[in-house]
């Protein structure tokens, strides 16, 4: 993965999950400020948040069946404004535009990417609070864009 820009900065990589064949990474954009959420937990917000889940499948049909259910699953949490087709560095992506659906989440828009290499599932996810001002899309191609597949 080239540097991903935009100030996004690495604040976790769960490799503990790869057991699993699950791998998860949070970057965040911004400066981070308590929030406490509707569990009433303290966490740190940050004005935008960029998540990449790589989810290993027993095959290719696997992998391409686990992009289709994340796909459907999200009209259960966003209101999708835009989704289509698109090619980040040579790798085919459904990508969605959308605005969340429940009041007690912070994040009230994003957009998201969703594809396959191999027998992986890739689920790329941006979210942003309503005072983020970049263009959300911009800087999730410009990521995808940055990212490198190996077998």
């Amino acid at each position: 993965m080239e540097e991903p820009g935009h100030d996004l900065v690495l604040r976790d990589n769960k490799d503990a999950l790869s057991v699993a064949d699950l791998y998860l990474a949070s970057w965040t954009i911004g400066e981070g400020t308590p929030y406490v959420n509707e569990d009433g937990d303290e966490v740190v917000l940050y004005p935008a948040r960029l998540d990449v889940l790589v989810y290993g499948r027993p095959d290719g049909d696997a992998a391409r069946q686990a992009v289709e259910d994340w796909t459907a699953r999200q009209s259960e949490t966003y209101d999708v404004t835009d989704s289509g087709q698109q090619t980040c560095n040579g790798q085919d992506y459904v990508v969605s535009v959308y605005t969340c659906k429940s009041d007690s989440n912070p994040y009230t828009r994003g957009v998201s990417a969703f594809g396959t290499f191999q027998d992986y599932a890739v689920s790329v996810e941006l979210n942003c609070l309503d005072s983020f001002t970049e263009d959300e899309r911009t800087i999730l191609t410009d990521f995808l864009n940055g990212c490198h597949y190996a077998a």
